[in-house]
């Protein structure tokens, strides 16, 4: 027996199918794609709470500024992310608290041994970043690792974490990125 099916049939099922899988998607958690911008940088407002109050950085309080940041790859790190310090760095009980704060939020889309290869890394284009790279982990310092955990990634899948997890909890999973770079 053989069955016809027309065009418009086709376009039907194909966007019943585009509904289930943005919908899985959401249900899922699956970040959202950021929209894509012409529009220039916006200022960022300092985080509130104990570090704000003693004078500390908590994270970026002014415009990316042409010449006010560090290079890192083909990106600039803004200046109030550029000079910032791990505080945990060579703390093992800070990359255990790392590595289980990655499992939690990371490992669906960078995969669970860092190498972009999560569940959810197929369906995304660009795909989630290789953390074991040797070259990227020598051009990454531990201050560009925070910027990006806490702004995200634009035109990327990488959502911003800044509002999600602590100051200390983003430099955490900055000491469980480390242990990827060993790990070849």
């Amino acid at each position: 027996m053989t069955m016809r099916v027309g065009n418009s049939n086709v376009l039907v099922v194909a966007a019943l199918l585009s509904g289930v899988l943005v919908v899985w998607a959401l249900v899922s958690g699956c970040p959202k794609r950021p929209a894509e911008t012409t529009a220039g940088p916006t200022a960022i407002q300092p985080k509130s709470g104990p570090q704000a109050a003693t004078g500390a950085p908590t994270g970026p309080t002014e415009e990316r500024k042409e010449g006010a940041a560090a290079k890192e790859g083909d990106e600039q790190v803004p200046a109030t992310y550029a000079s910032l310090k791990n505080p945990v760095a060579g703390d093992q009980k800070a990359t255990a608290t790392g590595k289980d704060l990655y499992r939690r939020n990371c490992a669906a889309c960078h995969g669970a041994e860092g190498k972009g290869d999560g569940t959810r890394a197929a369906m995304m284009d660009p795909k989630p970043a290789n953390l074991t790279d040797a070259e990227m982990q020598k051009e990454m310092t531990d201050a560009a690792y925070f910027w990006k955990i806490s702004e995200g990634v634009p035109h990327t899948f990488m959502p911003a974490f800044k509002d999600k997890l602590t100051d200390q909890e983003r430099w955490c999973l900055v000491c469980c990125l480390r242990t990827f770079g060993s790990a070849r």
